[in-house]
């Protein structure tokens, strides 16, 4: 994670995505999914697969895995996949550095927040279960686990900052945060190892497209 200093150095405050870019959560979605897949007689699929077909709205992300949401509620399958991740997200490490990281911005006087389109209660009691809650002057979540969107949130974020958007860098692991960095009008560091893979990601933000280990 240290390998992303550089691109704050021109920037007053960070706007982080929580999974997949602090929080390393990719294998425990894969394997709550699986489960769902197979208790709605689909075929299960791998990792590589999942970050192939993971996108926002999450409604999309379930029908091209093949649920019928005609049969199946849409909201029914959240509900249980929510369920099952609030039981197993606790397991989940921060990726390598992260804490580290979040204390250097902050000695070298610059401020973050998150920007998610978790539900803004679980992002509270998960930062502080990893006792980094101190390291944000903003928590911005959803307040359901539908994951439609996170602009208008952010939206909300930059006008509770009050700083000049030219200061301001947004960092993600999708192409939802690709959409909701031009939506807000600020920088984006890209990140390509947390919900969707490197190559699907490379036509789209090339310019501060990294990996946090290569």
């Amino acid at each position: 994670m240290n390998k992303l200093a550089k691109h704050f150095e021109s920037k007053q405050h960070v706007i982080w995505d929580w999974n997949g870019t602090l929080l390393d959560d990719v294998d425990v979605c894969v394997d709550i999914i699986n489960g769902l897949l197979q208790r709605h007689s689909l075929p299960r699929i791998t990792r590589s697969a999942y970050r192939k077909k993971f996108r926002f709205p999450i409604i999309d992300y379930y029908r091209a895995l093949g649920f019928d949401l005609e049969c199946t509620p849409f909201e029914e399958l959240a509900a249980e996949f929510i369920s099952e991740y609030a039981d197993a997200v606790p397991t989940c490490l921060l990726f390598d550095g992260t804490a580290e990281l979040l204390q250097a911005l902050a000695s070298s006087g610059k401020s973050c927040s998150i920007l998610s389109a978790a539900q803004e209660n679980h992002l509270r009691e998960l930062t502080s279960h990893h006792g980094i809650s101190q390291n944000f002057a903003h928590i911005y979540g959803l307040s359901d686990h539908y994951a439609v969107s996170k602009i208008e949130r952010g939206h909300e974020l930059i006008r509770e900052l009050e700083i000049p958007k030219e200061h301001i860098v947004l960092v993600g692991d999708t192409d939802h945060d690709i959409e909701v960095a031009r939506a807000l009008g600020v920088d984006l560091v890209l990140l390509g190892d947390g919900h969707q893979e490197y190559e699907r990601l490379v036509p789209l933000h090339p310019e501060t497209l990294v990996s946090r280990y290569h």
